[in-house]
């Protein structure tokens, strides 16, 4: 369980706070994506680790590569 949470961590660390032209690109892309499709944002830190696997088909949705 702390593997998930410590993963899901450090990808919205990369995601909400990361600087320069590639956070940016990431955030450019990902986040009208988690607005149109709430979904594709993980909800382990208020439903737990059993809302969705910490994998990669969940990484890439919230990164908005697919």
């Amino acid at each position: 369980m702390w593997r998930s949470i410590r993963t899901l961590e450090f990808w919205f660390t990369e995601m909400f706070m990361g600087v320069g032209e590639a956070a940016n690109a990431l955030r450019s892309r990902a986040l009208p994506l988690l607005a149109e499709d709430p979904t594709r944002l993980p909800d382990h830190f208020n439903g737990g680790p059993d809302v969705s696997p910490v994998d990669e088909t969940t990484r890439r949705r919230f990164f908005g590569e697919e």
